[in-house]
């Protein structure tokens, strides 16, 4: 799913930097600290380090607190979860790419 997405929307124009790990998040936000990037997709369940604990960081420890992020998962009852834990956005799985393309454009405009 990563791997689709992901090269959908380069073909629509949009730079994209994957990581497989909420760690690798962690990694890839500090290596573009000059550059951050307008939008975080992630999943909820990841190796290492999950969506939710990434999302944990993201809103309480880093200097991105304030960054739109989309958290995906294949279990309707964490919808409150994202809620509570400042995710902008809950996809549930699976989900057509025109309501992750709606949910980008509404968080951070037209790119």
């Amino acid at each position: 799913m990563l791997q689709m997405f992901s090269e959908i929307l380069e073909l629509d124009g949009h730079t994209v930097i994957t990581g497989k790990s909420g760690r690798e998040g962690v990694a890839l936000l500090e290596a573009h600290k000059d550059s951050p990037p307008q939008i975080i997709i992630t999943d909820g369940s990841m190796p290492v380090m999950d969506g939710w604990a990434f999302l944990d960081w993201l809103r309480r420890n880093s200097p991105w607190t304030q960054l739109p992020c989309i958290i995906i998962s294949g279990h309707v009852e964490e919808q409150q979860r994202a809620r509570i834990m400042g995710a902008n956005l809950f996809l549930l799985k699976p989900f057509q790419y025109k309501e992750l393309e709606r949910a980008i454009t509404n968080l951070v405009g037209e790119m």
